[in-house]
């Protein structure tokens, strides 16, 4: 299930970055939505949430991936092969935390309520 859910939000996060405003959204926006949505894989699913986080991470660089292969012109500069990577590298970073973050918070109020 957190896989399905993962790969669901992972391709809406993918189509957002790549097709709003013709691929010219802010950057800030998209680690926004990761953040959130990893967070809240934690929050609910806990060390069980990475299954999802993964799912939902591969997306965003896998499209670029995607597109630099095909030969599609990209929102990416440089669209490069590096780029795709560091990008990769940085977003996965970034659902690191969120899932870190939401696993973390959770526990907090877990202990508060007892």
């Amino acid at each position: 299930m957190s896989i399905c859910i993962g790969t669901l939000v992972g391709i809406l996060i993918a189509l957002i970055e790549n097709f709003s405003m013709k691929g010219e959204i802010s950057p800030f926006m998209i680690i926004v939505l990761l953040f959130s949505a990893t967070g809240a894989y934690g929050w609910v699913w806990k060390r069980r949430a990475w299954k999802a986080a993964v799912a939902g991470w591969i997306w965003l660089p896998g499209s670029h991936l995607f597109k630099y292969c095909m030969g599609i012109p990209d929102s990416l500069h440089p669209d490069t092969l590096n780029s795709i990577l560091l990008l990769a590298l940085f977003t996965l970073g970034v659902s690191a935390a969120g899932l870190t973050c939401g696993a973390m918070l959770r526990g907090r109020v877990k202990e508060d309520e007892a």
